[in-house]
């Protein structure tokens, strides 16, 4: 299982959001926590 973290400003803009988009996102980050989902590996290095 993957650690996701959220800073505030993250958490505030999905307060702003209408139930239905902030339920979508809310699910899908969660999907992240578990490894499922659209995640692709890094090919390249970070600067």
């Amino acid at each position: 299982m993957i650690s996701v973290r959220l800073t505030g400003e993250v958490l505030d803009y999905l307060k702003k959001l209408p139930p239905q988009p902030r339920h979508a996102i809310r699910v899908a980050i969660k999907e992240l926590g578990k490894e499922q989902g659209d995640i692709k590996p890094l090919t390249e290095e970070l600067e």
